[in-house]
């Protein structure tokens, strides 16, 4: 067996990003950009008004009240036709574009008008000159870089990118994931169940997990513990980018996975990691296309995949971070031992009164417990050999995905 960090540099180093498509920005949420975004013009790109009120010279405010002569207006969206000289105003409206000669504007508030003349009641506070005006370029330059490569784009980085006017975006294709989940006897959620049969939760839950990362799962029907019929799906599923199987890949007289693994074409990497929960999981090559096989119980399914599977697709989409966030916390309870192998306990998170970041180890921890999956909202990590850590010792955690 071979641990936790080997296994997942061994997972990690063949895979090379994927080819590069365009995009519309209003559909790049979760992409990952393959170049840089920069700014087509600078925004603002003109000097605009932060307010509504009047456009004014900041001279002719050093003693208030001053009346002035309104000349025209500015709203959002045109240049004023003229230029705005010494005791003249034009009124504007926020985001307007301040008008020539004008250094200044003045909120509504502050004022009084009269037919084409306006009263200046009080000054803006000092310094005058620009006060309420976004200047030319305050948010961003024309050129700037606004968005790096390899990071995916939030609501946030596609509201930058679509101020920097760009309505396409260079980004990594999506992983095309195929999951095929292995066992006689697996039935569909929501069919009618027999004596012995166990509804397969792994698909739809691993489907789920893979869309958190950007993939595109796909989940044919599941498959019987036949060696012919396994070897055919890892052979059509070679066409995708990435595939996982999920059970069978143990010792049991019918576990079959490695078997058609090789049966079709495939190069075993490794077999087996000193973790728990997920031993037995399997990598290889199969001409060309990744092949992780992860237990068939659901927790160590979705741990491993977690751990393992989610790293190596956000490499095959370029981005720049690949391994789990892990962070420092504190031991909410005391956290068991590890012996001989490392251990990854679910758990949840708190903030102690001290506004510690604090992890607790759920009281049930069993791979067959889909409840304490739910329940639970990070791992806690204990290395091999590792004693008990006791409540307030440090331990490493693994938030898990969330909405």
């Amino acid at each position: 067996m071979i641990s936790v960090e080997e296994a997942l540099k061994r997972i990690l180093a063949p895979l090379e990003p994927l080819g590069v498509e365009a995009i519309p920005v209003e559909q790049a949420f979760g992409r990952t950009p393959a170049e840089d975004i920069s700014a087509v013009r600078a925004t603002p790109a003109f000097d605009t008004s932060a307010m509504d009120g009047y456009a004014v010279l900041a001279a002719d405010l050093t003693k208030t009240p001053a009346t002035l002569k309104i000349i025209g207006e500015a709203p959002a969206g045109t240049l004023f036709p003229g230029t705005v000289g010494k005791g003249q105003a034009a009124r504007i409206f926020t985001g307007g574009i301040v008008p020539s000669g004008a250094d200044t504007v003045v909120i509504q508030e502050n004022t009084e008008r009269k037919g084409d003349t306006v009263t200046i009641l009080k000054a803006p506070a000092t310094p005058v000159r620009g006060a309420n005006i976004r200047k030319k370029g305050g948010d961003f330059a024309a050129g700037e870089v606004l968005l790096k490569s390899g990071t995916p784009l939030n609501e946030r980085g596609i509201a930058l990118a679509a101020a920097a006017n760009r309505g396409q975006i260079s980004v990594y294709k999506r992983p095309r994931v195929v999951l095929l989940a292995v066992g006689d006897e697996l039935t569909t959620p929501g069919s009618k169940l027999e004596d012995g049969s166990v509804i397969n939760t792994n698909s739809p839950s691993l489907a789920a997990l893979v869309r958190t990362v950007g993939a595109a799962p796909i989940t044919p029907a599941t498959l019987p513990d036949n060696l012919e019929a396994i070897t055919t799906a890892f052979k059509k599923g070679q066409e995708a980018d990435f595939i996982i199987t999920l059970g069978g890949a143990s010792v049991g007289d019918y576990d079959y996975v490695r078997d058609a693994f090789k049966a079709a074409g495939g190069k075993l990497d490794f077999w087996k990691i000193a973790m728990k929960p997920g031993k037995p999981l399997m990598f290889g090559d199969l001409n060309g296309t990744p092949v992780i096989g992860l237990p068939g119980n659901p927790v160590s399914a979705y741990v491993t995949a977690f751990l393992f599977v989610l790293p190596a697709l956000r490499k095959l989409q370029g981005r720049t971070g690949h391994a789990p966030l892990s962070l420092p916390a504190r031991a909410g309870d005391v956290v068991p031992a590890a012996k001989d192998r490392e251990i990854f306990y679910l758990g949840y998170l708190s903030f102690g009164e001290d506004a510690a970041l604090t992890a607790t180890p759920h009281p049930v921890q069993d791979s067959a417990r889909m409840s304490t999956l739910n329940a639970s909202d990070c791992l806690i990590h204990r290395p091999a050999n590792a004693g008990p850590a006791q409540k307030g010792d440090v331990v490493r955690v693994y938030p898990l995905p969330r909405l």
